[in-house]
């Protein structure tokens, strides 16, 4: 096959073993048989030949009745299409598939790419087709899994606001709580760690909140003091605003923090004032 020897020529004998390749699809009559056979090709064209021949695909695309047959090629084309620059061509093909559970997962692949190639904004843009889609129930959690993996890659690249917002928008405040852990476990892990804890502390759930506080909490105590004060007197307020027992379980999670601040004797005297406060105040009462 073309595909497997053109890597290794070079000079006239690459080009001609190219051309006779792309010739002989031209041949086949069947469309299907033909787009699928000069996909092949494409990543080995010149960047002209290239360009006419991802044109002649998308359009070729649209004259395959069956779709089935039409997925089948639209599935390899999208990611060529953006890698070789032609994001709007790619996103434009997608709704062409006609099972809108492999459309969910062509386009969760695709905002994937578009992170990997450096264009967030345009991921971003894709997530939000995404999330529009009408997909079967029993695939809900499959695109809350894609958003949470496009909105870690979004971070792990630098993108920060754009990961930050890419899980605003996923379906299900406990998906939304599990993106934010991994964002704050990411950013921690690139050396954020004061970024990182704004994150966290926001974290609803408390499941999702204390994995990522239990993580930060050794990276936290190595901070200055003179970032972790301040950091600590803002974040008192956030933390706060949950029940007793959720606060109680931040505060022993953060516990390295506070002896950070303030010695073991400021941790115990929290939590004997909390523990006075419980005897005053019930939590039922609450």
């Amino acid at each position: 096959m073309a595909e497997d020897i053109v890597p290794y020529l070079s000079g006239h004998f690459r080009s001609d073993v190219l051309q006779e390749a792309l010739q002989a699809t031209r041949t086949i009559t069947d469309m299907e048989n033909r787009a699928s056979a000069t996909i092949i090709l494409v990543s080995h064209l010149s960047a002209l030949e290239r360009n006419e021949i991802l044109k002649w695909i998308t359009h070729a695309i649209k004259k395959i009745e069956n779709t089935s047959s039409r997925e089948r090629i639209i599935r390899p084309l999208v990611p060529l299409l953006a890698k070789f620059g032609y994001h709007e061509d790619a996103v434009a093909i997608v709704p062409e598939i006609w099972d809108v559970n492999e459309r969910a997962s062509v386009l969760g692949d695709l905002a994937l790419q578009l992170v990997e190639l450096g264009y967030p904004e345009k991921a971003q843009e894709v997530a939000q087709m995404l999330v529009k889609i009408e997909i079967n129930k029993g695939w809900e959690l499959a695109r809350a899994r894609d958003l949470i993996d496009i909105s870690i890659s979004l971070v792990k690249s630098g993108y920060f606001e754009e990961a930050l917002n890419t899980s605003q928008i996923i379906n299900g405040e406990w998906n939304q709580a599990e993106a934010l852990a991994n964002i704050s476990l990411e950013m921690g892990r690139m050396g954020y760690v004061k970024e990182a804890f704004i994150v966290a502390r926001k974290i609803e759930y408390q499941h999702w909140r204390t994995e990522a506080l239990t993580k930060l909490a050794a990276e936290l105590e190595m901070l200055p003091i003179n970032i972790l004060y301040p950091l600590w007197i803002e974040s008192l307020p956030v933390l706060t605003t949950r029940s007793r027992k959720n606060l109680l379980n931040d505060l022993i999670v953060l516990g390295p923090v506070i002896t950070a601040l303030g010695g073991s004797r400021a941790k115990d005297s929290l939590f004997s004032a909390i523990q006075d406060v419980g005897h005053w105040w019930p939590e039922s009462v609450n």
